[in-house]
């Protein structure tokens, strides 16, 4: 006999993984008066979190979304979006509370695993990362920076291969993305292919010219085929953007690597002029 009331019931939980909200889906399948009561609020509360979060005010993002997740509890993106402002001020196991209790509304919410992932990522969970980033694989539209997240996971791990294999498709999506570039370079000088490690290294200087580490990985590299000047020139622009950013034990390494470049081009012979 066809029970026409739960098949609207399947329909719905359908349409709920897939755009992530229980009471728009309920009101997509019954109408206005069958969403939960205070969900309609709660909606309006997380647009205006989403709103303020998008500006910069965390704390007030985190006072409203909190509201409308008081008022209904079942809502996915509301606890996906608290979960990232808890990130953003560094409370990030708070951040994976919000996210798995997200996950167990809906379990394949591809930003909730992706987001998860981040933060075990910073976390040092490097599995527990690559776990959420394959999940968060099949269902996100944010494919460049899922295989970046997750090939810079496995480099973490020591899967160079698999790691090199996912953060190429992440720059074959998006060249623009200069991490991906450097953590690829390091994969690839591991590798034993010092051309290439060299051109990506390159790459990641040019997208992103006030991060230390490309420089260094560069300087490094110069050096060590004979390219002193060029070591030295890299080593500048590192031991600048050291200074500035105040870390005084950065800049004593660099400086003493640099005083080594120098004399090395010291003791070069020089070739007598004609």
């Amino acid at each position: 006999m066809f029970d026409g009331a739960r098949v609207r019931q399947f329909v719905a939980s359908l349409i709920a993984v897939l755009v992530g909200s229980v009471p728009l889906a309920a009101m997509m399948i019954y109408g206005r008066s069958h969403i939960p009561q205070g969900a309609v609020e709660a909606r309006s509360l997380y647009r205006e979190a989403q709103k303020l979060f998008s500006q910069g005010d965390t704390q007030a993002a985190r006072t409203t979304c909190q509201q409308a997740i008081q008022l209904h509890g079942q809502s996915s993106d509301a606890l996906i979006l608290m979960g990232s402002i808890k990130g953003s001020q560094g409370d990030l196991q708070g951040s994976i509370l919000d996210l798995q209790r997200a996950l167990q509304i809906h379990p394949n919410h591809a930003k909730a695993h992706q987001r998860l992932a981040r933060v075990q990522q910073l976390l040092g969970n490097h599995q527990e990362a690559i776990v959420h980033y394959r999940q968060a694989l099949p269902g996100s539209g944010n494919q460049a920076d899922l295989h970046n997240g997750l090939g810079q996971a496995l480099a973490a791990q020591e899967l160079d291969k698999q790691a090199a294999q996912h953060l190429e498709k992440a720059i074959g999506l998006n060249p623009g993305l200069g991490d991906a570039h450097y953590y690829l370079g390091n994969i690839l000088q591991k590798l034993g292919r010092p051309e290439e490690s060299l051109a990506h290294w390159q790459q990641a200087v040019e997208l992103q010219p006030k991060w230390v580490a490309p420089l260094l990985a560069l300087s490094k590299a110069y050096a060590a085929s004979g390219q002193f000047q060029d070591a030295i020139q890299a080593g500048e622009q590192a031991l600048q953007l050291a200074k500035a950013s105040g870390n005084h034990g950065l800049v004593q390494t660099i400086q003493h690597r640099l005083d080594q470049h120098r004399q090395k081009t010291a003791d070069e012979p020089t070739t007598p002029q004609l």
